[in-house]
């Protein structure tokens, strides 16, 4: 029999701007120095979350990426240009594809387990999110690690600011895992209710409907709800609605998997905001796809 609740157990995450001293996630000096930067946040965001969930193992390691890790693959590609694409070292290749992240953290601890890297641009966060609640819905007892990740590097800077992006929205870089599992726990931060994405065709100057893509998703809106929502889009709504929404990205900034920076900044409001029963996260990277996470409050 199939369970249907999915519970999020702890999450944690490191941020570009507030990166901790890797020293103590990752004591090993040699092996820290041969680690990218955002190798070492995705490593230390996993450990972390890993040991406030208090398990000694887990069943699965899950990862989404938009661009994956950037700065290894722009240092490969430049050594290829300077060298003339002859006696190239392949240490940077080796560390920019995107399940580099999910590998480290599996040597990490010793695991072989189910291991997989979702790269679907502005939802691949979500895609890894669904691969875990499918896993979950079809055996009991499982626990998967659950993250996103995404870094700014200069070129990528440079590359969006000609394109007018930061003219609506600011850069931004993250590591953000999480713990999944199906089984109740007085220490879970909340359930996840649903995880849905669709397309919504229109230019980066057009509005986008809330109302309207909520209700093709049958969520409704009361006040004991909030919207976490990270558009670049100007966002459309009811002027009663006003004092519900929050705008994570202000916060956070814009990159691919930003929306797991809000899945872990939701599970968080439900202790600070006793009164919130329901957190919805609408979520798209520049045209993409649009996404909504629901996640629901366990507490009460």
């Amino acid at each position: 029999m199939m369970n249907n609740r999915i519970y999020i157990y702890s999450c944690a995450t490191v941020e570009g701007k507030n990166e901790p001293d890797y020293k103590d996630y990752i004591p090993d000096p040699l092996a820290r120095r041969r680690m990218s930067r955002i190798i070492k946040m995705g490593l230390t965001s996993a450990m972390i979350a890993l040991k406030d969930s208090g398990l000694k193992s887990i069943d699965g390691i899950i990862t989404g990426t938009g661009w994956g890790c950037l700065a290894d693959t722009e240092r490969f590609l430049n050594s290829i240009y300077e060298n003339d694409e002859r006696l190239l070292n392949p240490s940077a290749f080796i560390q920019s594809t995107p399940n580099t992240i999910g590998a480290q953290i599996a040597l990490s601890l010793g695991t072989n387990c189910y291991n997989v890297s979702y790269v679907h641009g502005g939802i691949s966060f979500e895609s890894a999110l669904t691969d875990a609640m499918l896993m979950l819905k079809e055996r009991k007892d499982m626990n998967l690690l659950v993250g996103g990740f995404d870094e700014m590097s200069s070129t990528k800077e440079h590359i969006l600011g000609r394109m007018g992006v930061w003219r609506v929205t600011t850069p931004g870089e993250g590591a953000h895992f999480f713990i999944l599992g199906n089984s109740f726990s007085d220490k879970a931060l909340a359930e996840i209710e649903s995880v849905t994405t669709f397309n919504e065709n229109g230019a980066l100057n057009s509005d986008i409907d809330l109302m309207n893509i909520l209700e093709r998703i049958e969520i409704s809106l009361d006040s004991s709800c909030r919207v976490l929502y990270g558009l670049t889009n100007r966002l459309s709504f009811p002027e009663q609605l006003k004092d519900y929404l929050i705008d994570y990205k202000k916060l956070c900034g814009e990159y691919p998997t930003a929306s797991a920076f809000a899945l872990w900044y939701g599970s968080h409001l439900f202790k600070k905001m006793g009164n919130v029963e329901k957190i919805i996260i609408v979520s798209r990277h520049l045209r993409e796809r649009i996404s909504v996470i629901a996640i629901k409050n366990i507490s009460s």
